[in-house]
């Protein structure tokens, strides 16, 4: 895990404020976000052009997008899974988060590995 230490540009700031005293919910807070960061840290604040990339075919955006979808699945998952022990306390079976979290993490990946 990497943490972004990136200060979001004023006008997403302002706007998360104002959708979330609006009363937005958390998707919407969410993409908002999602949208500042790629500003801030993707784009540089937008000092980084699209010129200095090579575009990728239909195929390949295709792939990526597919690729981006089932890490988020896996990350949704997880987060659940730990969502669940923060309601509910550690499994009698185990004793330490970081047990489960391994374990869950081995399941993922023999899912991946029976869907590939």
């Amino acid at each position: 895990m990497r943490r972004i230490t990136e200060q979001l540009p004023p006008g997403i700031t302002g706007q998360l404020l104002t959708r979330h005293g609006a009363g937005a919910g958390e998707a919407e807070l969410r993409d908002l976000l999602g949208a500042g960061l790629r500003q801030a840290y993707f784009q540089d604040h937008d000092l980084r052009s699209a010129a200095g990339r090579a575009p990728l075919d239909a195929e390949s955006a295709d792939a990526v997008r597919a690729y981006t979808a089932k890490k988020r699945a896996d990350a949704d998952q997880l987060v659940g899974a730990l969502e669940h022990i923060a309601a509910h306390g550690l499994p009698l079976a185990m004793t330490s988060w970081e047990d489960l979290r391994e374990a869950k993490l081995a399941e993922l990946a023999a899912r991946r590995s029976t869907a590939a």
